[in-house]
């Protein structure tokens, strides 16, 4: 059993190599292409700062269209469309919901802090084995 581990260790160094070779190559190719491309995506964020303006100046002349004549078309290409929209308070849907057993989802990070820090009746502790892996296989079996 144990040479069956110590092979995979090698087996599982290689992999190692092979994927921290691959990130080498990716993360230049990476760092060449933001180099390259800073212009270009400055452009893109001023071009969408742009449209985003231009956009907001159309909607509100055709809103001001539509309350000043009630045109839902004002013109080709723009639309007044009436949205319904549900207006409450939180804590009252909340409220709702918890009544009626409905719509509630567990947060569970915020449970499981509360669980491992409080007895409750229903949480149980249950342990597992777990293998962790040397970071630097080599210098652990070189040391081993």
């Amino acid at each position: 059993m144990t040479t069956e581990i110590r092979e995979q260790i090698q087996v599982v160094i290689e992999a190692r190599k092979e994927e921290a070779h691959s990130k080498r190559v990716t993360d230049e190719f990476y760092a060449e292409w933001v180099e390259k491309s800073a212009t270009a995506r400055e452009n893109l964020i001023a071009a969408r700062h742009d449209l985003d303006l231009e956009e907001a100046t159309l909607r509100f002349l055709t809103l001001a269209a539509y309350e000043t004549t009630g045109e839902k078309k004002p013109c080709p290409g723009v639309e007044v469309k009436i949205m319904s929209h549900l207006v409450y308070e939180t804590s009252d849907a909340l409220e709702w919901a918890m009544k009626h057993g409905v719509a509630l989802q567990l947060d569970k990070e915020t449970f499981e802090r509360w669980a491992k820090a409080s007895v409750l009746d229903f949480v149980s502790m249950s342990e597992e084995a777990q293998v962790q892996i040397a970071t630097d296989l080599e210098k652990a079996i070189a040391n081993g």
